[in-house]
């Protein structure tokens, strides 16, 4: 059977044979790499052997210091979260991460998941309405939040306060009315600016566990595992093709 596409192969780069040998790749793996633009040999031993400790800081990301200093004033004050999360892939695993970083912290959060076809994406005010009715002090958004500027000053009326963390593109005249965690938005230091939606859920985590951490928070209390929380971040980032 034949097909109408058009394979374009990309030609060998000469530098693969050399690298392969420098390296112990093969020159398949050696051109795959340099086709992604890695191409030194300092560059690709990290690539091909991450740890945590070669993550960019989380402080870079713009809104991170305030959002830090919000969730530690409600755990201090214990205070009730809920995780507004979003209905695709990306969306409910970062609500996962979260909330299983929470619980396992000793802090249950709740969550909210909107309905896809009568609440559609992101807050609204239907479920903000919900969710003050549950006695929480404090909402979370992940991988939405971003364009929901009136919903978030209902939220705040309705006395509760707002954490927006999102990957999408900032609307034009975007005013942030709360802490926001979004590498999109101007000034922000973060090196990376393709992360999902979970992604930033996960150095958000990394975040919360730092400043614990700095407060001796685990001295009496079980310290989460970062490395147990990678699975969700790496399915959601599949699946929203970030």
């Amino acid at each position: 059977m034949s097909s109408n596409k058009i394979w374009k192969l990309r030609i060998p780069s000469p530098l693969a044979p050399q690298l392969a040998n420098e390296v112990g790749l093969t020159p398949l793996q050696a051109q795959l790499l340099i086709n992604r633009g890695i191409s030194e040999e300092e560059s690709i031993i990290p690539f091909l052997n991450p740890r945590l400790s070669d993550l960019a800081d989380p402080m870079l990301l713009k809104g991170m210091d305030d959002s830090l200093k919000m969730i530690v004033r409600a755990i201090d004050n214990h205070k009730k979260i809920t995780i507004f999360g979003d209905y695709d892939v990306d969306g409910l695993t970062a609500t996962a991460l979260l909330l299983n970083f929470f619980s396992s912290i000793g802090l249950p959060a709740s969550s909210y998941i909107p309905d896809r076809l009568y609440e559609g994406y992101g807050l609204n005010k239907n479920a903000i309405e919900r969710i003050v009715k549950r006695g929480t002090d404090l909402i979370i958004t992940v991988d939405c939040g971003i364009s929901n500027g009136k919903e978030i000053a209902l939220a705040k009326d309705l006395g509760m306060e707002v954490i927006v963390t999102d990957h999408h593109q900032l609307p034009k005249g975007f005013e942030g009315n709360c802490p926001v965690i979004n590498p999109h938005q101007p000034d922000c230091l973060f090196p990376f600016e393709d992360l999902a939606g979970v992604g930033v859920a996960f150095f958000l985590a990394v975040g919360i566990r730092a400043v614990l951490r700095k407060r001796g928070w685990f001295k009496t209390r079980h310290e989460p595992d970062l490395r147990e929380y990678l699975d969700l971040a790496a399915l959601g980032t599949v699946a929203d093709r970030v």
